[in-house]
C-alpha cells in the first residue's frame, strides 16, 4: 500500500488478534537501516565477526522468535540480502554474520512496501523467488482516495481524539470542510488526514470549516488526463463539483478500453499493479471484456 494508509498498524492488528498476540512482535524499517549493518541486525553476529563485534548479538529474526517478525519497506534490502532471507525462510533458520552453526528460528512473518514490487521483480531490482516467497497471502491497503465516505468515519475518530488531548470540546466538521475532505487527493493518506484535522483542531475557535484545513482549495474548471498517447480522459468541472471516484473510474476505463480489457496491460498504462487495479475494476463493478469497454 502507499505511504500512510496504516500499514504498520495492519501489521500489529494481525499480529495481536492472532495467535503469537503474546509472543514479541518487533518491527524493522528495513530503509532505516544502514546497508552496511543490516545483515549484523537482522541475522545477528558472533564474537570478533568484524573490527567492533566485541561479543556476540542476536539478530531480530532470533528477538522474534515464537512471534512476529515485521519487515517494513522490504523492496530496500539490497540484492544480496534478499538471497540470504530467502535460505533462512526456506530453512527456518538464521546463521549469525561470523557464525557457522544454523540456529531454528519459528516466526511468523510480515512484509510490507510501498512500492510497486512487481515492477521491481521486472526490473531485477527484486528477487523473483524471493517475492513468491513472501507473497503467500497478498493484501493491498487501498489508498484513502478510494475509501470513499471511510473518510468522514477516519476524521470523526482523529477529531475525538485530538479534542481528548488536547482538552478541548468536540469539533465538528461544516459541510463545506466535509466536501473538501472528500475532493481532496490525499498524497499522504490517513496520516496526511490525521495532520491536517490536527492543524484545523488548533486553528479553529469552534468547528472546522473548509478554510481551517491545509489542502488546496482547488477551482480548477477543465482538467485533460493523459497516460502517454495511448490513455485520454475529458474531465469538465463546468458544471459543477465532480468527485475524484468519478473521474478515477473513466480513468480505468479508458485504460481498459485502451488495452482490449487486458487487465496486466492497463495497469501498466495506469501506473499501479495489477491487483490494485483488480480491487478497482471490483470496486466499480466494472466490466473487463473488450465487448463491454466502449463509451
Amino acid at each position: 500500500g502507499e505511504t500512510g494508509t496504516g500499514k504498520d498498524l495492519f501489521a500489529r492488528a494481525i499480529h495481536h488478534e492472532g495467535p503469537r498476540a503474546e509472543r514479541p512482535f518487533v518491527h524493522v524499517n528495513c530503509a532505516a537501516l544502514p546497508e552496511t549493518l543490516i545483515e549484523s541486525e537482522l541475522f545477528g553476529h558472533v564474537k570478533g565477526a568484524f573490527t567492533d563485534a566485541r561479543q556476540s548479538k542476536q539478530g531480530l529474526f532470533e528477538l522474534a522468535n515464537g512471534g512476529t517478525l515485521y519487515l517494513d519497506e522490504v523492496a530496500t534490502l539490497p540484492a544480496p540480502l534478499q538471497a540470504k532471507l530467502l535460505t533462512s525462510l526456506e530453512n527456518r533458520t538464521v546463521r549469525p554474520v561470523g557464525g557457522v552453526q544454523e540456529r531454528p528460528i519459528d516466526i511468523h512473518l510480515i512484509s510490507a512496501t510501498n512500492q510497486n514490487i512487481e515492477r521491481a521483480v521486472q526490473a531485477g531490482e527484486f528477487r523473483q523467488d524471493l517475492y513468491h516467497r513472501l507473497r503467500v497471502i497478498s493484501i493491498e491497503l487501498p489508498p484513502l482516495r478510494d475509501r470513499g465516505d471511510d473518510i468522514f468515519i477516519l476524521a470523526d475518530a482523529f477529531l475525538d481524539r485530538l479534542c481528548r488531548r488536547f482538552k478541548m470540546p468536540r469539533r465538528q466538521l461544516s459541510p463545506q470542510a466535509r466536501e473538501a475532505l472528500l475532493r481532496h487527493t490525499w498524497q499522504g493518506n490517513v496520516r496526511e488526514l490525521s495532520h491536517c484535522l490536527e492543524s484545523a483542531v488548533l486553528r479553529a475557535d469552534g468547528d472546522i470549516d473548509a478554510r481551517h484545513l491545509t489542502i488546496p482549495s482547488g477551482g480548477e474548471r477543465a482538467v485533460r488526463l493523459r497516460g502517454g498517447d495511448r490513455v485520454e480522459v475529458d474531465v469538465d468541472f463546468s458544471r459543477g463539483p465532480l468527485h475524484l471516484e468519478q473521474v478515477e473510474r473513466r480513468l480505468i476505463e479508458a485504460a481498459l478500453a485502451a488495452t482490449g480489457g487486458n487487465v496486466t496491460r492497463a495497469a501498466e498504462l495506469l501506473g499501479t499493479t495489477r491487483d490494485t487495479l483488480r480491487y478497482r475494476i471490483a470496486k466499480f463493478e466494472l466490466e473487463t471484456k473488450p465487448a463491454n469497454l466502449g463509451p
